[in-house]
């Protein structure tokens, strides 16, 4: 189990535990329930990790009075370790619900589409984060340099390039510019949850911050191609037009950012 700080162990000391399988950050995430309470989900990590798990807990304090996400609940950072404890958000995420076998695609799609159309309408002047396109570059050649950047990882455009290949493809796109909104940073299936065929919130709001609107509408574009079968064109477009997009987008901003978020 997860080694707790006496502070927390106090909090959740009249709850179950159980380990939860989720999430692709490092790191580990229990689930807290007890009869009558909302469930808690706890993420701790350590180095990098803690670093992640720090930003996100960064982000829910400023998003939590503006936007359906977790409730933060307790935070802390020390001995290079981090410890984040957040109310559950009711409903699965849209990829548990596919997993499930459960999910309808086009509602996914267009609730997707509605809920992320949202988010960008926040107000962004008071937002402090800043997400945009050279930051995230900066970061990118971080992780090339450090080794960080699975190139087996790769999607299926890139399969059998390596690293370097990647890197000189992305400095060679247009970059994006113009207007930033607040963005969640990695707006996929797997990021939202859904309850009676609804959006019901945010998780894993980490990299949120001002960033050019097509960071969230690429992932998900690509995200609903690949769940979506032979009808994903199908699904990525209604999760366009959910938007308010109807012209199927800007393809050079969808390229770019799908391979900035290659290094990620």
């Amino acid at each position: 189990m997860i080694p707790l700080p006496p502070a927390l162990a106090e909090l959740v000391s009249d709850y179950d535990a159980e380990a939860h399988e989720g999430g692709e950050s490092g790191g580990r995430i229990a689930c807290y329930k007890r009869p009558g309470a909302t469930s808690l989900f706890l993420k701790y990590g350590e180095g990098r990790v803690a670093d992640d798990i720090a930003d996100e807990a960064l982000r829910l304090r400023w998003l939590n009075r503006r936007f359906p996400s977790p409730a933060l609940r307790f935070f802390l950072c020390a001995e290079k370790a981090a410890w984040l404890l957040t109310d559950a958000v009711a409903g699965e995420t849209g990829d548990a619900l596919i997993e499930a076998g459960v999910a309808d695609m086009a509602t996914l799609a267009r609730e997707a589409g509605q809920m992320l159309r949202r988010l960008h309408d926040l107000a962004i002047d008071d937002c402090p984060f800043d997400a945009g396109h050279a930051l995230r570059m900066r970061a990118a050649r971080r992780n090339v340099d450090l080794g960080l950047v699975d190139a087996e990882d790769f999607d299926a455009a890139h399969e059998g390039w390596d690293v370097e290949r990647l890197w000189e493809k992305l400095d060679g796109l247009p970059h994006p510019c113009g207007a930033a909104v607040v963005t969640h940073g990695d707006y996929s299936l797997g990021n939202i949850l859904f309850a009676d065929g609804r959006a019901t919130g945010l998780i894993d709001v980490g990299r949120l911050g001002r960033a050019d609107p097509y960071q969230d509408l690429a992932i998900m574009w690509s995200n609903l191609g690949a769940h979506g079968g032979e009808r994903g064109p199908d699904m990525q477009a209604a999760f366009l037009r959910a938007y308010g997009v109807e012209d199927g987008g800007d393809a050079s901003r969808i390229a770019f950012h799908l391979c900035l978020d290659e290094f990620f």
